[in-house]
């Protein structure tokens, strides 16, 4: 397997390590040349535009941004790590953007958590490989350790990754006379 690297830094070097467990081949690459990837892991600052890249190129991709998630700098948030499959980069800025955290004046991260994350990233890489279910998935690393857990990634409705949802839910009814219709709402309770 073909596992794209982009960046460089303390969470790059965690990366490589990590993967250097496992037998796969990591090459360090641009975004713009990630197409013909098996996966790669992405390391760059909230907001950069090498996360659109990646997007553009890969379904199956890590992403660790620092100082922010979605492409939003959060003063709390040294790095984020977020694992794609069937979610995307677009739909982790819709997430973000639809919160009331309020954005940082500019990205940062401690350099030694932004190491725990980049072996964050390469932990989860290996997870995936080995079929644990951490396909799109948020991790916030704040002060050297995973913040707030885990938390699901779920498409945006409307976004090209995910289904076009459809009539999810039936707009047919059953008819009933007005003194059954309490009798089924009692029920239902």
């Amino acid at each position: 397997m073909d596992i794209g690297l982009v960046g460089e830094g303390p969470a790059v070097d965690a990366v490589e390590a990590a993967l250097g467990d496992v037998d796969v081949n990591v090459m360090p690459v641009e975004a713009g040349l990630l197409d013909g990837f098996d996966l790669a892991v992405v390391v760059d600052t909230a907001g950069s535009e090498t996360f659109a890249a990646a997007n553009a190129r890969l379904d199956r991709w890590v992403a660790v941004e620092v100082g922010g998630v979605g492409g939003v700098p959060l003063d709390a948030v040294d790095a984020a790590v977020t694992v794609f499959e069937t979610t995307c980069y677009d739909c982790l800025r819709a997430r973000v953007a639809s919160g009331d955290a309020e954005p940082a004046t500019e990205t940062r991260g401690t350099r030694s958590a932004v190491r725990y994350a980049g072996a964050l990233a390469g932990r989860r890489v290996v997870r995936r490989l080995s079929g644990d279910p951490v396909a799109d998935t948020v991790v916030e690393v704040s002060g050297g350790e995973a913040s707030g857990g885990e938390r699901t990634l779920l498409p945006v409705p409307g976004c090209d990754c995910g289904d076009d949802p459809g009539d999810a839910l039936p707009r047919e009814g059953e008819g009933r006379s007005p003194s059954a219709a309490p009798d089924a709402a009692e029920r239902a309770v």
